[in-house]
């Protein structure tokens, strides 16, 4: 049996994955929207972009919260 490929079985960056987040319709959606997208493009994504999801630790959350 063939596996069929998904996007699970990519390993995506912080920056691509931002970005399919602010695409989904249950976030367009929200009031809060242009807020989100903000903190995503002018804060989250600075910081964690190229990191892959599977690379970022608590570490590197800490060093973003101070």
């Amino acid at each position: 049996m063939e596996k069929i490929p998904s996007s699970y079985d990519k390993v995506m960056s912080f920056k691509e994955r931002g970005e399919l987040y602010l695409k989904l319709e249950e976030v367009r959606s929200l009031r809060s929207y242009q807020d989100r997208v903000a903190i995503v493009r002018l804060q989250l994504i600075p910081f964690f972009g190229s990191r892959a999801l599977n690379e970022i630790k608590h570490e590197h959350v800490e060093t973003y919260r101070q």
